[in-house]
C-alpha cells in the first residue's frame, strides 16, 4: 500500500514539474488561433508604432519624476546630523541615482539602435 501512495505522491510530483517547465501545457498549450496577431497587419504596425511611442514619453515622465524624489531625498538627507545614518541615507540615494542613470542610458541605446537600424 505504501508503494501505490507513493508512486501517486511521483506522480502528483512529475505533474507540478512538469506544469513548471511548460506552464502553457496547464492551459491545454500554446494557442492555435489562425488569425494573425495585430502586429503583423500594416494598421497593427502602425498602432504598435504609436503606443511604443507614448509608452517611451511616459517612460521618460517617470524618469523625470524618479531624478526629482532623489533630488528631493538628496536634500532631505544633506540636512541630517553628520553620523552613520547620513551616511547611509547617503549611500542608498547614491544606488538610487545609479539605477535611474541605467534605465536612462538603457533608453538612449534602444533608440540610438533603432535610428542606426532605420538608416541600414
Amino acid at each position: 500500500m505504501s508503494e501505490q501512495k507513493r508512486s501517486a505522491e511521483e506522480q502528483i510530483a512529475d505533474e507540478a514539474d512538469r506544469k513548471a517547465r511548460n506552464p502553457t501545457a496547464a492551459f491545454g498549450g500554446p494557442s492555435r488561433s489562425r488569425i494573425p496577431p495585430k502586429s503583423r497587419t500594416p494598421e497593427g504596425r502602425a498602432t504598435s508604432a504609436r503606443g511604443r511611442a507614448e509608452d517611451q514619453k511616459m517612460r521618460a515622465a517617470r524618469l523625470k519624476e524618479l531624478e526629482e524624489m532623489a533630488a528631493d531625498l538628496l536634500a532631505t538627507a544633506r540636512k541630517l546630523l553628520p553620523g552613520q545614518d547620513r551616511h547611509n541615507a547617503l549611500q542608498e540615494i547614491a544606488r538610487f541615482r545609479a539605477r535611474i542613470i541605467g534605465l536612462q542610458r538603457q533608453d538612449l541605446r534602444s533608440a540610438h539602435r533603432k535610428q542606426k537600424s532605420k538608416k541600414s
